[in-house]
């Protein structure tokens, strides 16, 4: 883990990927991501964004930032090919940490999510020492329900989040270093 930015959020690094804070240089970025159906249906049912759309989420993702939590880009070692995002930021709603991705269609299948989600969780729980991290996923998003449960993750219940019907999972610390030891 490195800090070489000015929001003070780490950088990561893993034998595949590099994990890097957003920046505002990140607008056609993430519109591969918000302007693509299949990887939208997961996120809200399927309602792409246009690019105006996409440059305020930006900015929202972008306020949002603190000096431990937001979002970082995701990307590949070998020649920085643009995977998708992954985040530590507030729960709809709550005051509790939830961890979130989303990566571009051709990456998925590739343990590329559950790689970048395992270093966000080493960072939440060795780093910052928080007692919990939750996640939310939409039911139907089984790929992304198996990721959860592959990093230990335990589900919950079902709750209403960000207004939609979602499966909620939480990973306690002393269950994650249990699992690191």
């Amino acid at each position: 883990m490195s800090v070489k930015n000015s929001n003070m959020l780490p950088e990561f690094n893993t034998s595949r990927l590099k994990i890097r804070p957003i920046d505002r240089n990140d607008g056609s970025r993430l519109f591969q991501l918000s302007n693509n159906p299949n990887v939208m249906k997961h996120i809200n049912g399927g309602k792409i964004l246009s690019k105006a759309e996409t440059d305020v989420d930006l900015q929202n993702r972008l306020k949002a930032l603190t000096d431990i939590f937001g979002y970082w880009m995701i990307e590949t070692v070998d020649g920085n090919e643009f995977v998708g995002w992954v985040a530590l930021k507030k729960l709809d709603q709550t005051e509790k940490i939830e961890i979130g991705y989303r990566l571009l269609e051709e990456h998925w299948g590739k343990g590329f999510a559950a790689e970048a989600a395992a270093e966000m969780l080493k960072y939440a729980f060795l780093t910052l020492n928080l007692t919990e991290v939750v996640a939310v996923a939409l039911e139907e998003n089984t790929r992304s329900l198996r990721v959860l449960e592959k990093l230990g993750m335990k589900y919950k219940k079902k709750a209403r989040f960000y207004g939609f019907k979602c499966c909620y999972y939480q990973l306690k610390r002393e269950d994650f270093l249990d699992r690191e030891l």
